[in-house]
């Protein structure tokens, strides 16, 4: 079954400001899932962006972010 997971990445700071950026993580999916490859991937990939993520990790493994 899929997951969706945030991975907070080391914060940077430029100046007086600060961000913390994130990557966003979609694991144990299908062998045959859209969001692997093709046009839904990239438009996945796109919204995660918007959302202010740095990236999109998608696989099949599944992965524990701690």
């Amino acid at each position: 079954m899929a997951r969706i997971q945030i991975l907070d990445l080391p914060m940077e700071h430029h100046g007086e400001e600060t961000t913390s950026p994130f990557l966003i993580i979609v694991d144990g999916l299908a062998p045959d899932s859209e969001l692997l490859s093709g046009d839904r991937a990239e438009r996945t990939a796109e919204m995660c962006r918007v959302w202010g993520a740095r990236g999109l990790l998608t696989t099949t493994d599944t992965l524990d972010v701690t």
